[in-house]
């Protein structure tokens, strides 16, 4: 009987699985991507998938570009595996964006490290298929790598058309939340780091970034309108919530042991709306709204806006049982908005709501911090602008 190590896993899909385990000698930790695809026919391509990935590493490896060390392709339990060594410290750069301060070092040298990367798997022929700010790693040391080869290819030549792709999602992934000059900087070093034949082929860097922009915001549009149903099932920024008191969804950054304290502060409260003290945080506060009918609804445009990274009273908990009510939280101290409220007219927030293709909103739903600052909160329906729809 084969013995399985004791595991953890990292991802869980319907035709692949990420684990993570201890090696044999007890010193490296391994990653374990395990392909067995649901349904038999999809599954006799398992194989092949596996191998290109294994493939793909050790040749990327073989050139020195920053991809975890591929250590074996192996067969076990009636599925095909690639192992790697793990890489020390490693977050997605996708978490690193949505939590800038965990940067290990400088961020600028960050921004040139992977700038560089891209275009040297670029320059390798690389057509990775998959590339965005989930599939590059950043270890302790800050250094990036790229991961998740299942759909790549290496190609003699790499047409423009890919050197754009990629670039376009990673700066949807970014542009929201990073500063410009990082991103810039991405591009400045990736662009420098190509060869003659691939600007040549891109064209003019004053053209090429400009157009980039254009595309990578209307991704993040349609990408984060996509997302929006995920708000009411489970998406990445939350997770399935179940204790005594309560069953629904809660922000993943609540650890289970918070989660309690959570519940309890939102079932106690009588009427709603209702804006009760943060059992979590002293610096802000939760407004509590029974989430049915319409105030449902709320609960998705106010997580589309906290994805587009606006300010907003952000969604927390979601509560199916044993009552439908919905937790935001938001500085304590904040009020509703009235044409009263000596506060800035919002130019920020419009500039904002403007910069990921919307209109106006309605002035009523908004709330107003201790610090002047508006907030969109529960009743804010976000309109696509006409020519964003047309796209």
């Amino acid at each position: 009987m084969t013995r399985i190590p004791s595991h953890d896993i990292l991802k869980a899909g319907p035709n692949r699985t990420v684990i993570q385990e201890t090696a044999p000698d007890g010193l490296r930790r391994l990653v374990i991507k395990r392909y067995r695809a649901r349904g038999w026919l999809r599954r006799l391509g398992d194989r092949a998938r596996a191998r290109g990935e294994y493939e793909v590493l050790r040749a990327l490896r073989a050139r020195g570009i920053g991809v975890p060390e591929a250590v074996a392709l192996r067969r076990r339990l009636g599925a095909w595996e690639v192992v790697c060594t793990a890489i020390p410290g490693a977050r997605t750069l996708a978490d690193l964006i949505t939590d800038v301060e965990a940067v290990p070092g400088s961020r600028t040298t960050l921004a040139n490290a992977l700038g560089e990367l891209i275009a040297r798997a670029h320059v390798a022929g690389l057509d990775h298929a998959d590339l965005h700010a989930g599939n590059v790693l950043v270890d302790d040391e800050g250094r990036p790598y790229l991961i998740d080869f299942t759909h790549a290819r290496l190609r003699e030549n790499v047409s423009p058309a890919v050197l754009r792709r990629d670039l376009t999602n990673l700066a949807a992934d970014a542009r929201e939340r990073v500063p410009l000059r990082l991103r810039r900087r991405v591009f400045t070093r990736w662009w420098r780091a190509l060869t003659d034949r691939e600007r040549a082929a891109l064209g003019p860097p004053g053209e090429l970034a400009p157009a980039l922009g254009s595309a990578a915001k209307e991704r993040r549009r349609k990408a984060v309108r996509a997302h929006r149903a995920s708000w009411y099932r489970g998406f990445d920024f939350l997770r399935g919530l179940d204790v005594a008191r309560g069953r629904g969804l809660v922000r993943r950054e609540v650890s289970g042991d918070d989660e309690a304290a959570l519940v309890e502060s939102i079932t106690g409260v009588g009427e709603t709306p209702a804006t009760v003290p943060h059992p979590l945080d002293a610096e802000r506060e939760l407004l509590v709204i029974d989430a049915a009918g319409e105030a449902r609804e709320w609960w998705g445009e106010l997580g589309r806006a906290s994805e587009h990274a606006l300010p907003c009273a952000e969604p927390l908990v979601l509560l199916e049982s044993p009552r439908a009510l919905a937790a935001f939280s938001l500085p304590a101290g904040s009020t509703r908005w009235n044409d009263r409220v000596p506060t800035d007219p919002g130019e920020r927030l419009r500039e904002a709501l403007d910069d990921r293709g919307f209109g106006p909103v309605s002035l009523e739903a908004c709330r107003v911090t201790p610090d002047g600052a508006l907030l969109l909160g529960p009743g804010t329906f976000l309109q696509e602008k006409e020519s964003f729809r047309r796209g």
